[in-house]
């Protein structure tokens, strides 16, 4: 099985992250409609300071710790594509 396959069999799983259930859609499969479009500009039109955050849970040390080191993963992979 080819990296793409695997990946993209990946992107079709469900993921669990903190016990909930989270469906990726693929770009491009879904379609927004006109009411869609209309909530969006009407969010767009917000303040930040009106956005609520209290439902987000924070992230462990872990969590964040993993964050920095994916991203310096991948920065390190684009800098071997450079050279």
């Amino acid at each position: 099985m080819s990296n793409y396959e695997s990946e993209s069999s990946q992107r079709d799983q469900p993921n669990v992250v903190r016990g909930r259930s989270m469906v990726r859609i693929p770009a491009g499969s879904y379609k927004l409609t006109d009411e869609d479009r209309r909530l969006l500009e009407a969010l767009a039109q917000r303040a930040d300071s009106e956005i609520d955050f209290s439902d987000i849970p924070q992230l462990t040390d872990e969590e964040k710790e993993r964050a920095v080191q994916m991203i310096a993963e991948q920065r390190a992979r684009r800098l071997q594509k450079a050279n």
